[in-house]
């Protein structure tokens, strides 16, 4: 009765010209574009706006719930993960191939994207946060900074046409470093690793190094 339901659901859903969007339900196709639009503009100021250094007095409050939207952000792609390697499983025992499309469209849309949607930039961007608050930076100037955070991560590290490669700071047979070449940042989804950050941390863990020296090193 409930695969019933929901196939009739989809079907309507369908027929109406309206779509489930996983973070605000049902909408048209303009909704869902203009609020994909507004989400994308918001991201971006997001990036260039850091809390920590407008607010210090609330520095411990606000880094402890950037450590709790990040810990919270990993648990929801771990169980995106798991879900989707039980569907997997059903789909690959139960499923008519004819019908498969359909219902891979179903389980991305209903259970997958509202545990993945956000949250790597979540993470990313939260770590981010943290890690700009501990650079010792005696000794570099602010030009130099920005000269060594302007090094392309591709210099280091090769990835393939998706933008994953294979961490260098773990043995692995599947790439699981995203390398996001706008931003010039890097982040490894591996559950051994769970490091990221820019050019000058890549080159701080890559060499054991602390922050001012990897900054030389880049700017040489």
């Amino acid at each position: 009765m409930q695969v019933y339901n929901v196939l009739t659901m989809m079907y309507y859903l369908l027929s109406i010209d309206m779509y489930f969007h996983p973070q605000c339900g049902l909408l048209s196709l303009d909704e869902v574009n203009w609020y994909d639009h507004q989400k994308k503009i918001w991201d971006s100021l997001q990036n260039d706006f850091n809390p920590i250094e407008m607010f210090p007095k609330a520095k411990s409050i606000y880094k402890k719930q950037l450590q709790k939207e990040i810990k919270q952000a990993r648990e929801d792609l771990a169980e995106a993960r798991q879900i989707k390697k039980d569907c997997e499983f059903v789909l690959e025992t139960r499923c008519h191939s004819k019908n498969r499309e359909f219902w891979e469209m179903m389980i991305d849309g209903l259970l997958i994207q509202p545990l993945t949607a956000g949250r790597e930039q979540t993470i990313k961007r939260n770590t981010f946060r943290l890690s700009d608050n501990k650079k010792e930076t005696t000794g570099v100037t602010e030009e130099q900074i920005a000269q060594a955070k302007s090094v392309p991560i591709s210099t280091f590290i090769k990835a393939n046409n998706s933008g994953f490669a294979k961490c260098p700071f773990h043995a692995e047979k599947t790439p699981s470093l995203k390398v996001y070449t706008t931003q010039n940042t890097w982040w490894c989804f591996s559950f051994s690793c769970g490091s990221g950050g820019d050019v000058i941390e890549l080159i701080m863990k890559m060499h054991d190094i602390d922050f001012i020296n990897a900054v030389k090193m880049l700017t040489r």
